[in-house]
């Protein structure tokens, strides 16, 4: 008896962590729109940009998302420097529609993500190391 409980608990937990192991993708299934309408709002919200501003980060969005959604689609190699460079580009058109303080406040916080980035990886190296 007590080995038929303790299997099916064991098959209660595996089957939780598969559930929550297929939930983390959701990121990727936003279509190219939701995520122009995410970021467009994010950086409204966090750098104060005007109707037109927001409505340009919109418009620069969408499009880099389409392409980038092209590329992963196309399955060809060098797909990820392509996609790195999109990316550099949506930043460079980004830049050109802001203030000098909304320059300032983007830069802030691209460098506040750089240095989480460096935090979370020397915690997985400490982790490696141990």
């Amino acid at each position: 008896m007590k080995t038929k409980i303790l299997f099916f608990a064991l098959m209660f937990v595996f089957s939780i962590t598969s559930v929550f192991a297929q939930g983390k993708g959701n990121k990727k299934s936003l279509t190219p729109e939701q995520r122009a309408t995410n970021q467009s709002n994010n950086l409204t919200k966090k750098l104060g940009l005007n109707d037109t501003q927001k409505k340009q980060v919109y418009d620069f969005s969408l499009a880099s998302n389409q392409e980038i959604d092209q590329q992963r689609a196309s399955k060809e190699k060098g797909d990820h420097k392509r996609i790195v460079q999109i990316r550099k580009d949506l930043d460079v058109k980004i830049e050109s529609i802001l203030t000098a303080d909304q320059k300032t406040k983007l830069e802030a916080m691209r460098q506040k993500q750089l240095d989480k980035r460096k935090a979370k990886k020397e915690g997985k190296d400490e982790d490696d190391n141990n």
